[in-house]
Order: structure tokens, then C-alpha cells, then sequence
């Protein structure tokens, strides 16, 4: 009954096509998500947005579904008794074409940060399909000449593969514990410094990537269970970048995230490497070997003979494909660190090494972008209210969500914020030495209490970071910026792009408060988002869009009548509102910090407000689980991923080490 139906349904020459090509037409799908991995693999370490996401998710899982489905109908291929029949040989010619799909590009391995924890998978996998590709090669092996293209392309395809397997099994591999070879190898990077060209052909370019990769060698920030100290002769002047401008200090940081996204998601950690070259080389030899081989038995075939005409196309593109990445190779800062390895001992080098790194510095590592979500703003829109008005949507709560992201917005990075977050973090570095980063507003406080004579607003500062959850006080302060900001008597004349600096990053941390509250370890931010659009509805509905009245209004509320302020039309309060919020008054908190700022100069309020949105994104980022910041660098990067390896780089693991091993030694002697 099933099969008359399914003839019904498709038509025979469908049918029939599928039955006698269906392979060939899946090796072609898998061959163009293949081409989608390899030249979209790696821009998603740049390009934030959906769009790209699930292109590369789409194409990785179908193109490893696909392989595995075509060696599956290779297994069943109709074999003669006597003898093999052409078309029958070069199909089986697939299947190590398959499994050299099936090892992906050198641009991508994972897709996410758990699939490295299936490198023990892999190579139990590797075991299995290298089974079955050569269960379909003896079938179908015959003494002709045709057969023996198997071994070169079968070469071919368990390198792929292994390379595949190899990768992911060294990503984390760190987590499992720390090897005497870790040891040897910062001796090792230690001495490339001494490698660097000096004099006219000094290369400053070259010498941050040299930073950045030392300080993910000593450092790895993307392994849990590392040993948060360097060793025992670290040479730390190599690791402090107190030295370097804010613009260097970004550098480093985009180049040591970049090590970190390649050690994740590519195949860079094992290209680069002596092993990984000679594998290579072998990898390309053996598939030219194959398409000359192809070429000269089939030579006169290729136009009557559909079959090997298609077989032909797969293996030239197979090989343009393999080309192209091994040209990309000298195009990264891992192909920098090879050329000051061995320049001295391979003298062109030198040349590449002079050309690329003055390149290397206008290569795109991340977005150098940053979100932003204004709760003013939110609540003055008018036109994204109706969404609220669709019964569906409010019954599915998704009017909510479609309104927050239809006001999102990305922005450049602003030389100024990047500015503002490296001297802050030095300022803080000078408090807190070598500690954690456990405090979110307190060290401001702590230095501007005497500097600016802060006595008369201190209780209003502590009581908005030490008395509040971290998700209040971001709105508190978010709010408390905007009135600030808008109101053109409280700017900041003498600098103004440090004003706008400070509103991207507070709109920032409105940003990942409101979409990305894990980030912030926020288990409460919808529920104090909705009650903080309440709270402010009534002075931000009254039919003006002009911010700055809305924020004259916030300032002038009177104390008395703050109670008051009330949507009209607000919804009452939920369980779940009245276990958060309590009784939390929003506006009260506004009010009493920006009277409390208002009585400086306009100069220092800019200078807390900055120095306090600073130490509150530090602390996010240091909070921050490491899955998630391994996640923001292949989703285009963050801004608190940046400030995150800032942070890490300079905390206890240092004065720790002195504590546990120092003490060791003289016991020793």
C-alpha cells in the first residue's frame, strides 16, 4: 500500500533518477555545504548576527549527516559475481572522498564548545567509518587499474580526518592536568623574542602577536583546569602589558582571543605544527596522485560517459578546495609565530614575515562591535507598543520579546570606550593588586571618597552597589546616565566624546542585562526589566519623545510623590514580581543618586559614573562562566570577553604562586 501511494506521489522518472544518481546528488549537496564551511567557517569569529550562525550550523551538521549517508548506500551497491563493472568502481571511489568530507575544513572542527568534548567520540567514530569505507573498497577492489586509486585517495581521507580527530581531542585536553612538556615549550616561545628582527627591520606588528601567543601559551584561558600561574621562570615582564597603549593592549587581547577561537573551533593548533605540515603535504600529494591517476585512465570518457565526468568534477574541485586553504595558511598569526621560528633557518621567510605583519594589524579578529539597548529610549517608543496589542502574541509572552529586538542596536567600538576600560582597569589593578575582582562599585568609591571629597553622596553611592543586587543597580546607574547624559546643564564641556563613551558602555550593560542576562548571572532580569518599564511608564507616556524632558521630569520628581508614580494601566504585580522587587522602589533610588552626583562639578560626575560603569563590567566579565565567553568569540566577539582576559591575566594566580611554591623551595634547601 505504502509503495503505490509513494508512486503516486512521485512520479517514476523522479523516481528512476533517484534510484541510479541518488548518490551522486548527495555527494554534490555535501560538496556545497562543504564550500560553505571553508569560506564561512571562520567569519564567524567576526560577524556577529543570525544569518551567518545558522548557515554554518545548518551546512556543519547536514554536511557529516550526508557523508555518512552516502558511505551507508555504498555499502549496498549492486556488485557482479565475475566481474566489476566501470560505473560500480568509480562510485566506490566515493566513499574515501566521503571520508575526507567528513573531516570538515581546517576553518571549522566544532561548531560549539561541547562538541570538543566529543574527541574520544571522534576517534572511536574515526575507527568505525574507516571500517566501512574499506569494507566498500574490498568489494568493489578488482586487479584493475581503476582500484588501485583507492589507496592514494583512502590516504587522503583518514588524514582529513584524523586531522578532525586530533583537534578536537587537544582542545581541552589541557583540562585533564599539567605535563612537564608545558614547561618546555614557554622556555621555548620565551626565546622567539630574541628571534625578532631589530633595528630598520624592527617589526612592532610582529612582536604583539609574539605577546599575545606567550600569554596564551603560560596563561590558557580557554582550559577550566589550568594551572593559574605561570611557571617557575616565567619571564613576566613578557606577560604584563602595563607598558602598552590602550591600541596595543586591544591587539593583544583580539590576537590571544584569536589563538583561543582557533584552538576551540579549527584545525590551527595541529596545521601548524611539524606533523601537521608533513600530513598535509601527504594529504594534497595523494589526492593529486588520484585526480592524474582518474584523468589518465578515464581520459576519453569524460564526455560520453556521465559517471566519470561527475567523478572528474568532484576530485578538481576537491583539489581547488585544498589548494585554496593551503594558500590561505602564511595568512594568520599562527603563520607569524612559524616565520619568526624558523626564518633563521628557511631565509625566505624573512621576506613573507616582512610583508605580512604590517598586514597582519588591518586583519578583522572580531566585530569591534558592541550592542546597545537604551530603557529610555524602550519606553518612549510609541510604534513598537502595538505589538502588545496582538491578543497571540501577548498569550505566547512573545510581544515582549519582539519589542526588545526591535530595539537593539550594534555600534563600532569607540577608540574612547577601549581608552576608558584600560585606564580604569589599571586604576582598579592599583587597589585591589593581584585579588579577585569581587567588587562592583566599592573600589570607585574607595578612591574618589577623599580625591573628590564624595562624604556628602557616599551613602547614595553605596547604597546603589552594595545594598542592590548587581541587576538593580545596573538600572539604577542606567537610568541615572541618561538623566545625565540628556540634560545638556550636567555635560561634560571639556570632554565629550568620554561622555559618549560612558553611554555606549552603560547601554551596553543595559545590552547583556537585557538579552543575555546568564552573562550576567541575572536570574531576575526580565522580572526587574518589566517592573522598571512600569515604574517608568507614567513619565515616559505622556505623549512627549523628547528624552530630555522625560529625564527633567525624573529629576524634578518630588520625594513625596515618588510612591505615586504609577502606570495607569499597569498590570498588578505577580508572585514572582512581589518575591523580587519587594519593596524596591526604582525611582527612589534614581532620585537620590542623581541629587547626590548633581552637587559636584559636571567634570566629577562623569568621572565616577565612567570609573563605576568600568568596575561594574569588570566584574560582570570575571563573573561570567568561561563556556560563555568561549561562545561570544565565535558569535563575532564581545566587549566583556575583552575585558574578561584583561581581567583573568591579572588576579591571584600570581601572588598564589608565590605563596605555594615559594615556601616549597626554602623547605627545600
Amino acid at each position: 500500500m505504502f509503495s503505490e501511494l509513494f508512486e503516486k506521489i512521485i512520479p517514476r522518472d523522479i523516481s528512476s533518477l533517484w534510484s541510479y544518481w541518488g548518490i551522486e546528488l548527495l555527494v554534490l549537496a555535501n560538496f556545497m555545504f562543504q564550500i560553505i564551511l571553508t569560506f564561512n567557517g571562520c567569519r564567524r569569529r567576526h560577524t556577529p548576527g543570525y544569518k551567518l550562525s545558522l548557515t554554518v550550523w545548518f551546512s556543519y551538521l547536514l554536511a557529516a549527516k550526508l557523508a555518512t549517508v552516502v558511505l551507508g548506500k555504498l555499502t549496498t551497491i549492486e556488485i557482479g559475481k565475475d566481474q566489476r563493472n566501470t560505473h560500480t568502481q568509480i562510485q566506490a571511489l566515493l566513499a574515501p572522498l566521503m571520508f575526507m568530507q567528513i573531516g570538515n575544513p581546517d576553518t571549522i572542527t566544532a561548531y560549539s564548545i561541547e562538541d570538543n568534548q566529543l574527541g574520544v567520540r571522534q576517534i572511536f567514530s574515526l575507527v568505525i567509518q574507516v571500517s566501512i569505507m574499506f569494507y566498500i573498497l574490498i568489494r568493489s577492489w578488482t586487479n584493475s587499474r581503476t582500484s588501485f586509486l583507492y589507496l592514494p585517495m583512502s590516504l587522503a581521507g583518514i588524514i582529513k580526518y584524523a586531522e578532525t580527530s586530533w583537534a578536537l581531542k587537544s582542545a581541552l585536553n589541557g583540562n585533564f592536568g599539567f605535563t612537564i612538556a608545558d614547561f618546555f615549550k614557554y622556555h621555548e616561545v620565551a626565546r622567539l623574542f630574541d628571534k625578532l628582527p631589530q633595528g630598520e627591520n624592527e617589526l612592532p606588528e610582529a612582536k604583539l602577536i609574539l605577546r599575545a601567543y606567550y600569554r596564551f601559551c603560560c596563561l590558557k584561558p580557554h582550559l577550566e583546569n589550568w594551572l593559574y600561574y605561570p611557571p617557575t621562570d616565567c619571564e613576566y615582564q613578557k606577560l604584563y602589558i602595563d607598558d602598552c597603549d590602550y591600541e596595543d593592549v586591544f591587539r593583544i587581547t583580539d590576537s590571544e582571543l584569536g589563538f583561543m577561537y582557533d584552538a576551540l573551533y579549527t584545525k590551527a593548533p595541529v596545521v601548524y605544527t611539524r606533523k601537521g605540515l608533513i600530513l598535509r603535504c601527504i594529504s594534497l600529494l595523494s589526492l593529486i596522485a588520484t585526480l592524474v591517476g582518474f584523468s589518465v585512465l578515464f581520459k576519453d570518457a569524460f564526455v560520453y560517459n556521465i559517471s566519470v565526468g561527475f567523478i572528474h568534477f568532484v576530485l578538481i574541485a576537491s583539489l581547488i578546495i585544498e589548494v585554496y586553504q593551503i594558500l590561505r595558511l602564511p595568512y594568520t598569526d599562527w603563520a607569524i609565530i612559524q616565520m619568526i621560528r624558523h626564518y633563521e633557518t628557511f631565509p625566505f621567510l624573512m621576506g613573507f614575515l616582512q610583508s605580512l605583519a604590517p598586514q597582519s594589524a588591518t586583519w578583522r579578529r572580531w566585530s569591534n562591535t558592541m550592542g546597545q539597548f537604551n530603557l529610555l529610549d524602550f519606553c518612549l517608543q510609541t510604534k513598537h507598543r502595538n505589538y502588545s496589542r496582538i491578543k497571540i502574541l501577548r498569550y505566547w509572552g512573545m510581544d515582549m520579546k519582539l519589542r526588545k529586538q526591535l530595539s537593539l542596536d550594534r555600534i563600532d567600538v569607540d577608540p574612547k570606550v577601549k581608552e576608558l576600560v584600560v585606564a580604569e582597569l589599571r586604576e582598579i589593578d592599583k587597589i585591589k593588586g593581584q585579588e579577585e575582582f569581587d567588587q562592583r562599585g566599592q573600589w570607585t568609591i574607595g578612591r574618589y571618597r577623599e580625591k573628590l571629597k564624595l562624604n556628602d553622596v557616599i551613602q547614595a553611592l553605596e547604597t546603589t552597589v552594595a545594598k542592590r543586587p548587581f541587576d538593580k543597580s545596573i538600572f539604577i546607574w542606567h537610568i541615572t546616565t541618561n538623566i545625565f547624559y540628556h540634560i545638556q546643564s550636567f555635560h561634560d564641556t571639556t570632554d565629550t566624546t568620554k561622555m559618549e563613551a560612558i553611554m555606549n558602555i552603560s547601554d551596553y550593560m543595559m545590552y547583556l542585562l537585557v538579552t543575555r542576562s546568564h552573562v550576567l548571572s541575572s536570574t531576575t532580569g526580565d522580572i526587574i526589566f518589566d517592573h522598571s518599564c512600569v515604574k517608568l511608564g507614567r513619565l515616559t507616556r505622556t505623549g512627549r519623545l523628547n528624552k530630555e524632558e522625560a529625564c527633567q521630569d525624573l529629576l524634578g520628581l518630588q520625594k513625596e510623590g515618588i510612591l505615586q508614580v504609577k502606570e495607569p494601566h499597569a498590570p498588578p504585580e505577580s508572585e514572582a514580581e512581589k518575591v523580587v522587587v519587594g519593596n524596591w522602589n526604582l525611582l527612589k533610588d534614581v532620585k537620590e543618586l542623581a541629587d547626590s552626583l548633581s552637587t559636584m562639578s559636571n567634570e566629577n560626575i562623569w568621572k565616577v559614573i565612567g570609573s563605576m560603569w568600568v568596575e561594574m563590567l569588570g566584574y560582570a566579565a570575571s563573573h561570567c562562566e568561561m563556556e560563555y565567553h568561549s561562545e561570544h568569540i565565535r558569535h563575532g566577539g564581545e566587549l566583556i570577553t575583552h575585558v574578561w582576559l584583561l581581567v583573568a591575566h591579572n588576579v591571584t594566580k600570581y601572588s598564589s604562586y608565590e605563596y605555594h611554591f615559594g615556601s616549597q623551595d626554602e623547605e627545600t634547601h
